[in-house]
């Protein structure tokens, strides 16, 4: 049996996803300029080691919903709550891939 044309071979895959992953982080550019390492705290990507924040109010804190389930889970569902459902085809190392050079390069 043949392949079907219209499948997606490896390269188109590859594209694929690298186009999205270009696409998350341009989406992603400008909320992490303006809200820095805050983005990430709601993602489980805080602090990186040895670093506070600025304005870190423990009170706040306390009372918050903390977040559950992996990185790329909390990312999704904040994806999904903004109605942005392009990027369900990346897998969960894709987002944090892309959350991962997002902090690298518009976090002062």
């Amino acid at each position: 049996m043949a392949a079907c044309p219209a499948a997606p071979g490896p390269e188109r895959g590859a594209a694929e996803r690298s186009r999205l992953r270009g696409r998350l982080l341009e989406f992603l550019k400008f909320r992490v300029l303006a809200a820095q390492e805050a983005f990430f705290t709601g993602f489980g990507e805080g602090q990186p080691a040895n670093e506070a924040p600025a304005n870190h109010d423990p009170t706040a804190e306390a009372n918050a919903a903390k977040p559950v389930g992996p990185a790329a889970a909390r990312l999704r569902e904040w994806l999904h709550g903004l109605g942005v459902r392009e990027f369900d085809r990346l897998d969960d190392d894709d987002l944090l891939a892309v959350l991962a050079t997002a902090r690298r390069l518009y976090v002062d």
